[in-house]
């Protein structure tokens, strides 16, 4: 009987410290933690508005669930123009994500798995940031 409550006890613990360490990774559930990497080409207002553009995406994407994103760049420009040749990109902006996928799974995604992806993003003279692309980084 000892022996179960001990072996209960340290499965509680492991289980304790895996979901702490989760946290700290990945930030809370809910919350999407952004990592500016001491960018000094964009202000944080200017991140955080390119950050939006990608949550409000990820939204979308049911039973996915965003944990952080990580500013990675502006040297994609020309990359960005190449996809959409309409638009007149001044600025270009590059996010590394984690995140979970569906529970469930379904369709083209792994049950519960985690993925990183990088997104790419570009706007006009006074525009808004565009979302142009993403996937596996």
């Amino acid at each position: 009987m000892k022996k179960r409550i001990l072996i209960g006890l340290c499965a509680a613990f492991v289980m304790l410290c895996v979901t702490g360490l989760a946290i700290w990774f990945f930030g809370l559930p809910g919350g999407v933690r952004i990592d500016y990497n001491s960018c000094t080409v964009y202000s944080q207002e200017d991140i955080d508005s390119a950050a939006a553009v990608i949550i409000e995406k990820m939204d979308s994407m049911e039973g996915c669930v965003l944990y952080s994103l990580k500013y990675g760049g502006n040297d994609e420009l020309d990359y960005c123009r190449s996809l959409n040749e309409q638009a007149d990109y001044v600025e270009s902006i590059i996010f590394d994500s984690v995140f979970r996928s569906p529970i469930t799974g379904g369709g083209a995604w792994e049950a519960n798995a985690i993925y990183t992806w990088q997104w790419h993003l570009a706007r006009e003279e006074g525009g808004q940031w565009e979302l142009l692309t993403w996937g596996y980084a």
